[in-house]
């Protein structure tokens, strides 16, 4: 899991890297993840980061708030690439936007395992979210993909074990592709697509009726009738501040020692 997993134990263990803000450490994103360790986490103030990212070691990236901490790509290839070296990156509290003009210019293109990217916004991208064969074992879950040429596409001919699933998929040319045997649900809940046509006859919030998704034989079997939201995010996000003032604070008092 990613934030949802977070704890205070976990960041005043950790080595934290800041950029932008009072504290930071680093002005532009890829300068910290240069200066990281396996296993750092890099939290990321609020504002507007002009950058085409590449993430190649393991590490947590961590936005002060989607909405406002955006990384634009400038309409130049994918905006953030996670190489074959970046096995278990954690990447959540961004929006991610305006990868190149090519379709396969992907918001995230993931070329390893065991990542998880989620509570993000991804939009005006070609793919929002890629995954090669090398993309196995990955989770992809609580993000809102809007305006893409495809929302999510997945590329493995070999059994990869990704789950997919709690994503919000609107205003997207394409929502999604599959070739794989990806699994776009979790505990008996997939995802919200706002071209899905079925009808949900008990009323339970679950689309009676998978959502096929193309490129082979993989579907939504559980398809979100309303926009997914997550349960008590915003007090997560203030958790994580609080956690982020702790750090700060004993950092000021070493200093003064």
């Amino acid at each position: 899991m990613i934030y949802s997993g977070y704890s205070s134990a976990q960041f005043l263990d950790k080595n934290i890297i800041y950029v932008g803000g009072n504290q930071a450490n680093y002005t532009t994103i890829q300068d910290a993840i240069n200066a990281a360790s396996n296993g750092d986490t890099i939290y990321v103030s609020h504002g507007v980061y002009h950058e085409n990212i590449l993430i190649d070691k393991s590490i947590n990236l961590v936005g002060e708030d989607k909405t406002t901490t955006i990384i634009d790509g400038g309409k130049h290839g994918n905006v953030v690439t996670l190489s074959h070296l970046s096995t278990q990156v954690n990447l959540t509290g961004f929006t991610i936007q305006n990868s190149g003009f090519q379709y396969y210019d992907s918001g995230i293109d993931v070329n390893s395992d065991y990542n998880t990217i989620a509570g993000n916004i991804i939009k005006d991208c070609g793919y929002g979210v890629s995954l090669d064969l090398w993309g196995h074992n990955c989770r992809i879950y609580d993000n809102t993909f809007k305006d893409n040429t495809y929302g999510v596409v997945v590329y493995s001919v070999i059994p990869n074990s990704n789950i997919i699933y709690h994503n919000n998929f609107i205003d997207n040319h394409i929502n999604a592709y599959d070739n794989s045997n990806s699994s776009w649900m979790y505990h008996g809940e997939g995802n919200y697509w706002d071209d899905y046509t079925g009808s949900d006859e008990n009323n339970d919030g679950i689309g009676d009726t998978p959502y096929v998704i193309p490129g082979g034989n993989t579907y939504d079997p559980y398809p979100l009738m309303e926009l997914y939201e997550t349960p008590g995010f915003d007090m997560i996000l203030g958790i994580i501040s609080i956690v982020m003032m702790i750090v700060i604070l004993k950092s000021k008092q070493k200093t003064s020692r």
